[in-house]
């Protein structure tokens, strides 16, 4: 069959859409930003046009629209999938929704099924339902928020317009690379500011299913002969809090279950936020019961999902524990890239070494069992992409970058060629730029990553005769902490790190003199720093005493001075 996918970026929807294409079916991607590489490497076909155009203030392109031309089947889970009030969310859930009916209704009038994700926020329980009731099919919608009021509107929507519409509310969906601020990786991650103990006393209860259980249910609608436009509640297990942190904490941490008893919070229940009630009284437990009618079964165990979550929430937390795809280190053929792949070795059993010495990357992955090599200069742009597929042949994906790889050269500007000037700005900060861009939907579909950008000192201040060198430094560390700042809620951890002078073989090709008694970082005490930092989620660490003088002096001298003065210690000294 051939099937469209708003959303196929997102967290369900790179998972439907890697069934789908195992399945064998044509899978058009509906969505603004880039797909994995895996993912286009198994055939799917990207419509970003038409992404723009569901979410366009105006009405849909008709021209993007005909990418529809043939569809069989659609599965619509473009939207804004966070928990809340406000007024976007008509913009973002409701219109989009109206938008791709008229263009699948014009431009596919063979479709089979248009299948809606849509959540249990659109139904929820009113205030004035009774604790003990369990949610079901039957049940009437009473959305209390702005969130859950759009999808129950988009619903409608759909179903007035004639369409073969199956609607799935879909419950609290988990998985490893779901967002970090979801209701279970929030409770995970909670666990490190909260005593177990405390959060077992919660009487929530989490109405979860799986990523991969969810979309076998999303297909199954699309196919059942008796699927119907009734709404199904898509739900696996009714899962309270006080198991979740059994599970989590091992059996007895957390004493035994709680005795069923009425809590005094019931009777004061209507004055509390749902997201509130929802976590201190059994609001959510849900009886899905048509999903089943169909055939569909959940085949991955609660526990095992909610093992899945924690594992990657822990990951986040804690750079000793081995994310699931590669480490790569740029530079690892000498100096700090080196000191680095000695340093994080033995916590990473998939380490790609990136350099263009071929003898220098030999020597470092000699000491360092299964490390993976890349002999390629950082500053060709096919190199992002030859890290990229370099992974992707191991059946795997990146996960961690360490940017080590920058030279620099000694030289006025108006002597030497503009070749040699360029090339600092290359290596430096264009290179750094371009991998980041080539991986980052990677790290961020999966909503887990670090990437370390390694600028220097000279980004604080004005440098004669290192012009270029300082300009690309002073552009990675604007540039590194701009990023960290998009990437704050994402999972994606930015460190861009500020070293002084180091004894690395930057003094000798850079044509600096050394000074005699001048005390060098040692790059082993930098990379030593620089994990530190990661476990610290800082989004800058500069090291070393001499680096902290120079940002303490950019932030008090006015810039003449600073002028003025580098020009003197750079003739004096180096």
């Amino acid at each position: 069959m051939r099937i469209a996918v708003t959303g196929s970026t997102g967290f369900i929807g790179r998972v439907l859409c890697a069934q789908l294409l195992e399945a064998g079916h044509d899978v058009i991607g509906v969505a603004r930003s880039r797909h994995t590489v895996d993912l286009l490497d198994r055939g799917l076909v990207e419509e970003p046009a038409l992404a723009q155009a569901l979410f366009a203030d105006d009405d849909a392109s008709t021209q993007a629209g005909r990418a529809l031309a043939g569809v069989d089947v659609v599965f619509h889970l473009a939207g804004d999938p966070s928990f809340g009030d406000g007024a976007h969310y008509e913009q973002v859930n409701l219109r989009p929704t109206e938008r791709l009916a008229a263009l699948t209704a014009q431009h596919a009038p063979q479709l089979r099924a248009f299948v809606l994700a849509s959540s249990l926020g659109a139904q929820d329980k009113s205030p004035d339902e009774p604790l003990a009731r369990a949610l079901d099919e039957e049940s009437h919608p009473a959305p209390t928020t702005d969130y859950g009021r759009s999808k129950l509107a988009a619903e409608r929507a759909l179903l007035a317009t004639g369409l073969p519409v199956r609607v799935a509310r879909l419950g609290m969906v988990v998985g490893a690379d779901m967002r970090p601020g979801s209701h279970v990786a929030a409770l995970c991650a909670l666990r490190a500011r909260v005593p177990d103990r405390v959060l077992a006393q919660l009487r929530g209860v989490l109405p979860i299913v799986h990523v991969d259980d969810a979309c076998r249910a999303l297909e199954l609608l699309a196919t059942a002969p008796g699927a119907d436009q009734r709404p199904y509640l898509i739900v696996a297990d009714n899962v309270s809090v006080r198991q979740v942190i059994r599970v989590l904490a091992g059996d007895d941490a957390v004493g035994p279950e709680p005795d069923g008893r009425s809590t005094p919070l019931a009777a004061v229940r209507t004055h509390l936020p749902f997201r509130l009630r929802s976590m201190l009284l059994p609001e959510l437990r849900v009886n899905a019961t048509r999903i089943r009618s169909l055939g569909w079964e959940p085949k991955v165990a609660w526990t095992d999902a909610i093992g899945e979550v924690d594992a990657r929430v822990r990951a986040r937390a804690s750079f000793d524990v081995e994310p699931a795809g590669w480490t790569v280190v740029t530079g690892a053929g000498s100096g700090l890239g080196r000191a680095v792949a000695a340093r994080i070795a033995p916590h990473r059993s998939r380490l790609l070494l990136v350099d263009r010495d071929a003898a220098g990357l030999a020597a470092t992955a000699e000491h360092l069992s299964d490390a993976a090599t890349l002999v390629a200069d950082v500053a060709d742009p096919a190199t992002p992409h030859a890290i990229a597929e370099a992974v992707g042949a191991r059946g795997s994906h990146v996960a961690e970058l360490f940017l080590c790889a920058g030279l620099g050269r000694k030289g006025s500007v108006g002597r030497v060629d503009a070749e040699r000037e360029l090339s600092s700005i290359d290596v430096n900060l264009r290179a750094r730029i371009a991998t980041v861009t080539e991986l980052l939907r990677e790290l961020t579909q999966r909503h887990f990553g670090r990437i370390v950008l390694v600028s220097s000192s000279s980004a604080f201040q004005p440098l004669p005769e290192f012009a270029s060198y300082g300009a690309a430094s002073a552009g990675l560390l604007a540039f590194g902490q701009a990023l960290a700042s998009e990437l704050e809620d994402s999972g994606v951890h930015v460190l861009t790190v500020v070293p002084g002078g180091m004894d690395t073989k930057f003094q000798a090709t850079a044509g600096v003199r050394r000074l005699e008694g001048e005390r060098l970082l040692p790059p082993e005490v930098v990379a030593d720093r620089i994990v530190d930092a990661l476990d610290r989620q800082q989004a800058v660490v500069v090291v070393g005493a001499r680096a902290k003088g120079m940002d303490a002096l950019a932030r008090v001298l006015p810039r003449s001075v600073q002028r003025r003065l580098w020009k003197r210690l750079v003739r004096d000294l180096r």
